[in-house]
This record gives structure tokens, C-alpha cells and sequence, in this order.
């Protein structure tokens, strides 16, 4: 137990560390400056991607068998949480 919290503990004091160098905050401010593309070209253009939509597609087919194995004639197919 206090394993992992020295862990979480050890993780936040790096990511703190990380988080508070100067130049990522100036990286991150001009960033924010530049002109970025709305939110709907992004997605048009995410979906045009074949690997994007493949992704999902596997996605959504794995979403579907696992709930589909776990209710109807395979119960033990995918594993129960007791």
C-alpha cells in the first residue's frame, strides 16, 4: 500500500516538475496564439481517414461481442466482474 502511494506521490513531484519549465509555458501560450481549425473541419477530416474509421469500426465491433458473449449463449466467454 504505501508502495503505491510513494509511487503517485513520486509521479505528481515529476509531473509538477515537468509542468513548472518555463519554456513549456511559453510553448504553450504560443500555442494558444496561433490560429488553430474549428472543431468540425477536424472531425470531417478524421473521418475521411480510412485507419481512423477502421479503428473504430474494431471498436464497435469489440464493444458489440462483448456484450453480445456476455448475455446471450456464451456467459463464460468474457469475464465477470463479482
Amino acid at each position: 500500500m504505501f508502495a503505491v502511494a510513494g509511487f503517485s506521490a513520486f509521479a505528481g513531484l515529476v509531473w509538477y516538475v515537468i509542468a513548472a519549465n518555463p519554456a513549456l509555458a511559453s510553448s504553450e501560450q504560443q500555442h494558444r496564439a496561433s490560429a488553430s481549425l474549428p472543431q468540425g473541419q477536424v472531425l470531417k477530416r478524421l473521418v475521411s481517414e480510412p485507419a481512423v474509421l477502421l479503428v473504430l469500426a474494431m471498436s464497435v465491433g469489440v464493444f458489440l461481442f462483448n456484450h453480445m458473449a456476455s448475455t446471450t449463449g456464451c456467459p463464460n466467454c468474457s469475464p465477470t466482474v463479482e
